[in-house]
């Protein structure tokens, strides 16, 4: 016998209540990261991220979330020269974005589908970190 996960209203009321607790206990979501652990090497954090969305979202996601990726790479770019000691923060409270440099918010950015295709990056399918995306995840 096959379960039909569609119509089944029980399992239905377990994928609401598994939403809600990540939307409750999960988020805020706060990823803080140093200038000094950026790698050596690569392309510019910025271009990592735009990268990191493309390899982790369909064509459709990255369609829905484009004027908000472009606002995330409009607002780093402005950030001029990050120097060792400067931390980038993406915070992600009440279905915004935001993105900090050392504390100060540079652009506040709206919608659950760019935080779920910005987390993506590092726990997506091929995260840019792997290794960050194992401690993240407790591994």
């Amino acid at each position: 016998m096959a379960w039909d996960f569609s119509t089944d209203l029980e399992f239905q009321e377990k994928l609401d209540w598994v939403e809600q607790f990540c939307r409750e206990q999960i988020e805020p979501l706060t990823l803080a990261f140093p200038a000094a652990g950026w790698p050596v090497g690569r392309p510019p954090a910025v271009e990592r991220l735009v990268d990191g969305l493309k390899d982790n979202n369909s064509e459709a996601e990255l369609a829905a979330i484009k004027a908000q990726q472009e606002q995330m790479v409009a607002a780093m770019k402005g950030f001029g020269e990050v120097k060792e000691k400067d931390v980038v923060t993406l915070d992600y409270v009440e279905g915004t974005t935001r993105i900090l440099l050392n504390g100060q918010a540079k652009a506040t950015i709206p919608g659950d589908a760019f935080n779920a295709a910005l987390t993506k990056v590092w726990l997506g399918d091929k995260p840019v970190q792997a290794d960050l995306k194992k401690a993240l995840l407790g591994g």
